[in-house]
């Protein structure tokens, strides 16, 4: 795992993600420089996260994602630990829920009612309203539901269902319950031009990079926003379209002034797609790396 050399004893500085441990290790192995963390205080106004102890080379890492699919994950594990299965004493079957979360994943921010307040999921009090859904599934005798409105009221999503068959001879039955997990769409043209050059595009001329922007703004050296996507955010439909394909875009990225090149980590389809005014685009697997403790496979 690459270390980030720290400069200060703030802990605010001292705070690292896994994103950015992952794109600390794939700029770090690219270019054979070693990186420090930049302190905040250290000018006034926006800093990047690194630099490199030579100067040389600044990094601002961003996350692709969504703040309502990352509050979906925090919270359902908070709930759940990890568990998908919830046995229901009242129910007589068990059943397969799927919730869309489509619309949170397509979202950059959380969701909101028309009055303003956040739109989320009740995962605190979603067990109790969901058994009573379920009976009433029951008693009207479906083996399967399209958005059930009872039944996404309970959870905070649309839900369908299905009942899981009786288990076959030597398999080990999960009795009366849910078992829960989550599922989305989406619409790509397949082409990398336009899900990849053109999302990154939009996203570059929007003020979601504006932090990116400001961050590498005064640095002297080689400027790098390095950019980590990853399922739960908008960018799954540009990740599915690398995944499918495998070779990189033609149309180029309109760089602000501020970033010399961008570098994509395509983290499921382990894919780095890095575009820079010098070289154009470039396509390279993600090799395996030490991120946190753990090894991260191609």
């Amino acid at each position: 795992m690459t270390k980030a050399t720290p400069v200060c004893t703030h802990a605010k500085c001292a705070k690292k993600d896994n994103a950015e441990q992952i794109a600390l290790d794939v700029i770090a192995a690219r270019t054979s420089l070693s990186f420090h963390r930049v302190c905040e205080d250290e000018r006034v106004g926006k800093v990047p996260d690194y630099r490199s102890t030579c100067a040389t080379v600044a990094v601002e890492v961003k996350k692709l994602t969504s703040a309502a699919m990352e509050w979906h994950i925090d919270k359902l594990n908070q709930q759940f630990q990890g568990r998908g299965f919830h046995p229901m004493r009242s129910l007589q079957e068990t059943w397969m829920l799927l919730m869309d979360t489509t619309e949170a994943r397509e979202s950059w921010d959380i969701l909101r009612q028309s009055t303003g307040k956040p739109r989320k999921p009740r995962f605190d009090t979603m067990l109790p309203a969901l058994e009573a859904a379920l009976v009433q599934v029951e008693a009207e005798g479906a083996n399967d539901f399209w958005r059930n409105s009872a039944v996404s009221a309970a959870v905070g999503y649309p839900v369908c269902g299905t009942k899981i068959p009786a288990p076959s001879l030597g398999q080990r039955p999960f009795g009366p319950g849910v078992l829960l997990n989550d599922a989305y769409g989406g619409v790509r043209s397949t082409d990398l031009d336009i899900d990849v050059s053109g999302f990154l595009n939009d996203w570059l001329s929007s003020e979601r990079s504006s932090n990116a922007r400001e961050s590498l703004r005064a640095e002297t050296g080689w400027r790098i926003a390095a950019l980590v996507a990853d399922s739960s955010g908008p960018a799954k439909d540009m990740l599915a379209t690398i995944r499918d394909s495998e070779g990189a875009p033609s149309a180029p990225l309109k760089l602000p002034v501020e970033i010399d090149e961008v570098i994509l980590i395509a983290w499921p389809a382990r894919v780095i797609l890095t575009y820079g005014h010098r070289d154009g685009w470039h396509r390279e697997p993600l090799l395996n790396l030490t991120m946190s403790g753990s090894r991260v496979s191609q």
